[in-house]
């Protein structure tokens, strides 16, 4: 879902044909989610169904427009091909997701890594949300972070045998050479 490239932003969902080996766009109806990038998703609290977190963009995907921070939340049907808004918050901070989230074991919360990506050197902290409405509290300490390319990746996995959250980050110094860390926090 969604993405950045050639001066857009992007809101098309694909989905891959192993048979083939080919991406085939996927048609979604009810609720619209505005193209943007820096989107994390993950699995919901009911089966086939997935979460999209957040994001950078605008409504035209026109990336000449300007962009803007989403603190929205939206519930994805992989079967019958709905997607549901299900809140959005107003923080008073500027915060973008990493990746992945990762849902609590009662279903009632996610996590995600956040950090201010318009800064280049920054940092990453865990949020913790309500799914119910959005309600929110940093978890960890702050991970320091330079993020001075797009192509920069951070993720969030969920180790069950360990019960460790694992942050993965791939910071670009340009685009041949980067630094990979692993860190783990508790869950």
């Amino acid at each position: 879902f969604g993405g950045y490239g050639s001066y857009k932003y992007y809101k098309q969902f694909y989905r891959y044909d192993a048979t083939t080996g080919k991406w085939i766009e996927t048609q979604f109806k009810g609720d619209v989610i505005t193209p943007r990038f820096f989107s994390a998703t993950g699995p919901a609290d009911n089966d086939n169904e997935v979460f999209i977190f957040g994001g950078y963009g605008n409504e035209s995907g026109k990336q000449v427009v300007g962009g803007r921070q989403y603190y929205d939340l939206y519930r994805i049907n992989l079967q019958t091909h709905t997607i549901k808004k299900c809140w959005s918050i107003h923080p008073t901070e500027v915060f973008v997701p990493a990746n992945n989230l990762v849902l609590s074991a009662d279903k009632e919360y996610f996590y995600a890594m956040c950090y201010p990506h318009e800064i280049a050197r920054t940092e990453l902290k865990l949020y913790k949300f309500s799914v119910k409405d959005g309600t929110y509290e940093v978890v960890s300490a702050p991970i320091p972070v330079i993020s001075e390319r797009i192509e920069s990746d951070i993720n969030l996995f969920l180790d069950t045998k360990t019960n460790q959250l694992l942050c993965t980050m791939q910071a670009f110094t340009d685009p041949a050479n980067s630094t990979i860390k692993v860190y783990s926090l508790n869950f």
